[in-house]
C-alpha cells in the first residue's frame, strides 16, 4: 500500500499485518524539482481535478478574504478540467476575483513543474486522500503546501514546520495561514529545502519501483522455496 493511515485500513478489516508491505510509489524528483525561482507577486497553485469535494469553494472563500480583507494582491492558478470548472468560473466572477484567479486548463506533465516552481504555495482542499501524488510535486518544486487534515496529509505535513494542515470548512484559518506564508519567506525557504530533501529521500520514484521490484523478487523466492 502507499501509506501507513492505508495500512491501518487493511488491518481494521483483518489483515495481517506481517502481510502488508508500505511503500509509496513516488514522483520524477529530478521533473519535479526546486529551483528557487519564485514569482515576484504571491503565487498559489492547486492542480487538482475540478470536482466538488476538493474544496474549491473553500479555496475561493479564503482568498476573497485575502484580497478584500488583507489587502493582498496575488495570482492563483487552478490547474485542469473537469465538471465543476463552470461553477467555480461563476464563483470566481461574483466574488471578483477573475483578475486574481486565472485557470489555465490541463497542463501536461512536462510542462506543469514550472508552475510549481514559480508559486510559494500549493493548496489543496480534498476530502478524502491516499498519499497525494500532486502533493509530493508541490513539495519536490519548494511549495508551501497548505493542505487539508486528512490522514494522507498528515503522514506528509508536520503542520507549522513544513507546511500546514487545515480544517478544510474554515476558510479564515486558511486565509490566515496563507497570509503567514506569504509575509514569512524566511519561512517559505527554509520549508522549500527541507521538503526537497524529504521527497528525495523518501519519495523517489526510480528508488522506490527498485524496492518493490525487489519485494516481489523476495516474495516470489519464498514461495518457490
Amino acid at each position: 500500500v502507499w501509506a501507513n493511515h492505508m495500512k491501518k485500513n487493511f488491518i481494521n478489516l483483518g489483515a495481517s499485518p506481517r502481510n502488508i508491505y508500505v511503500r509509496p510509489r513516488g514522483i520524477d524528483t529530478k521533473l519535479f524539482n526546486y529551483i528557487g525561482n519564485f514569482a515576484q507577486i504571491p503565487t498559489l497553485v492547486c492542480t487538482r481535478g475540478m470536482y466538488e469535494q476538493y474544496g474549491y469553494d473553500k479555496i475561493i472563500e479564503s482568498l476573497y478574504i485575502l484580497k478584500f480583507k488583507n489587502s493582498i494582491d496575488f495570482k492563483c492558478f487552478f490547474i485542469g478540467n473537469g465538471p465543476y470548472k463552470e461553477t467555480l468560473l461563476n464563483m470566481v466572477e461574483k466574488k471578483a476575483l477573475d483578475k486574481n484567479i486565472i485557470f489555465p486548463g490541463k497542463i501536461d506533465n512536462e510542462y506543469l513543474p514550472e508552475f510549481l516552481q514559480r508559486a510559494h504555495i500549493y493548496i489543496s482542499l480534498p476530502q478524502t486522500e491516499g498519499l497525494s501524488a500532486s502533493l509530493l510535486e508541490s513539495m519536490s518544486c519548494g511549495c508551501v503546501p497548505i493542505v487539508s487534515n486528512i490522514p494522507g496529509n498528515q503522514e506528509l505535513i508536520n503542520s507549522g514546520k513544513n507546511g500546514f494542515l487545515v480544517d478544510r470548512e474554515n476558510a479564515v484559518e486558511i486565509a490566515e495561514k496563507i497570509l503567514f506564508t506569504i509575509k514569512n519567506p524566511d519561512f517559505r525557504k527554509n520549508v522549500g529545502f527541507e521538503n526537497k530533501k524529504l521527497i528525495v529521500k523518501n519519495f523517489n520514484i526510480e528508488k522506490n519501483i527498485k524496492k518493490f521490484i525487489d519485494k516481489y523478487s523476495e516474495l516470489i523466492e519464498n514461495t518457490n522455496e
